[in-house]
């Protein structure tokens, strides 16, 4: 991981924490076709048309 990514991440999560919110990361990186399948996941879900 990028070095100042991962700075940036603790500090985000450090700050969230002082104040009260608790923060999860599950997943820290998609690979192209992982992201691919869930934005097509979310473009051709029935359920959400009207």
């Amino acid at each position: 991981m990028n070095p100042v990514v991962n700075e940036t991440i603790h500090e985000v999560l450090r700050l969230a924490y002082e104040v009260g919110i608790f923060v999860q990361i599950t997943a820290g990186y998609r690979s192209f076709r992982e992201q691919n399948e869930l934005y097509e996941r979310g473009r051709t879900n029935k359920s959400k048309q009207s």
